[in-house]
């Protein structure tokens, strides 16, 4: 079988244009290495609605019912550093949802560090009868980074994706768990019968 001019000549460009991509790729990659480094402070990893942010702030959402129709949720909230600055934050409820008590949007002056400090409000409609959801998002700057947390609550967590994950995860970690048993069983059982 033997190659024809155009076919070696195709084969060359080929070739070559590779040579050439992998060399200005590698380029073009070190200079962009170069830029992230130039911007370590900001975690270029974590995305949001708000663009690029530091998720810094621990952030626990909770439900207390306060009588047969309002609930109230409170956002507790824990930063690993002072800040000089406010937060923003903002409640998004749900359809069916009321607020009843409380402020929707607010800001946190200059939030303590490693100590717990919340927000709260009082709704009404978030029964467990009927699948319902709130949001709480808040917002900050520390220097040149851009501190953010959201949380979602719903009134039928048992059905929220998060329970679903958590759930087949833990299924998995058992079949898993009863996997490598049944290979720890066999390698011994193995072991004993050669010796």
């Amino acid at each position: 079988m033997s190659i024809k001019k155009p076919q070696l000549l195709f084969y060359i460009f080929l070739l070559v244009g590779l040579v050439v991509y992998k060399v200005v790729d590698k380029s073009a990659l070190e200079k962009s290495e170069t830029k992230k480094r130039a911007f370590s402070s900001i975690h270029v990893s974590q995305f949001s609605s708000h663009g690029v942010v530091d998720r810094v702030i621990e952030l626990n959402l909770q439900t207390e019912q306060v009588s047969d129709k309002q609930t109230k949720v409170t956002a507790h909230m824990k930063l690993p550093f002072p800040v000089e600055q406010t937060l923003n934050y903002k409640w998004i409820l749900g359809s069916g949802v009321v607020l009843s008590s409380g402020t929707l949007t607010g800001a946190i002056a200059q939030p303590p560090a490693n100590q717990d400090f919340t927000q709260a409000i009082t709704v009404e409609g978030y029964t467990p009868s009927e699948l319902r959801h709130i949001k709480f998002e808040v917002i900050g700057e520390k220097g040149p980074r851009r501190l953010f947390a959201e949380g979602l609550i719903s009134s039928q967590a048992e059905k929220s994706f998060e329970k679903f994950v958590q759930k087949t995860e833990s299924e998995n970690n058992v079949e898993k768990h009863n996997f490598k048993k049944q290979i720890h069983r066999k390698t011994s059982n193995t072991g004993t019968q050669h010796r």
